[in-house]
């Protein structure tokens, strides 16, 4: 897929706006916050991929798999259901 691009100036930067099915050829089909790896390869042009993840929640949550738990920390026990709790 080819597309027609112009820049233009947003603030005091340059931009392009990537339309969506451009987007979407390259894989990135929830453009709204993820991030895209870009750079020019050795023929001058602009590459563009998504940033390479295992998932979205590994990405906002996976610091967490190397921490060890609280000294201490242990389940409470808060006795018998007394109404209608499923367990």
């Amino acid at each position: 897929m080819q597309k027609l691009l112009k820049v233009k100036k947003w603030g005091n930067s340059q931009g392009i706006m990537i339309p969506k099915e451009l987007l979407k050829s390259v894989g990135v089909n929830d453009p709204i916050g993820q991030e895209l790896v870009v750079s020019i390869n050795e023929k001058s042009q602009i590459v563009m991929q998504p940033k390479k993840s295992s998932s979205r929640l590994m990405d906002e949550f996976g610091y967490l798999e190397d921490q060890k738990p609280a000294v201490g920390l242990r389940e409470y026990d808060w006795g018998n259901p007394r109404g209608k709790e499923l367990i």
